[in-house]
């Protein structure tokens, strides 16, 4: 009897994280709009950082602590971003 109170929760857990998989995988299949600006100076911000952590060096410490300042560098987000980003920036505003 023991074992299937401890099971209970585990089963609960389960369900509801493979619920909300689900329904991620399903939001993402369904939503095919472009981020907006602010996520996208997110995701530009993630990418840097995973850049910086799959490729360690010494400096590694001071280049994670500016990618958030050089992420934005004016008053416009869409204005900062690299070259192949301001094509993706520009089908955010239209």
């Amino acid at each position: 009897m023991r074992v299937k109170k401890h099971i209970l929760p585990f089963l609960l857990i389960l369900t509801l994280t493979a619920g909300v998989t689900l329904a991620n995988y399903l939001w993402l299949a369904v939503n095919s709009k472009p981020p907006l600006d602010d996520e996208a100076i997110h995701l530009i911000s993630a990418v840097k950082y995973l850049d910086i952590l799959k490729h360690p060096s010494l400096d590694m410490v001071g280049r994670l602590l500016h990618v958030g300042s050089s992420t934005i560098t004016t008053s416009n987000p869409s204005a900062s971003f690299s070259a192949n980003s301001t094509e993706s920036a520009s089908r955010v505003r239209t």
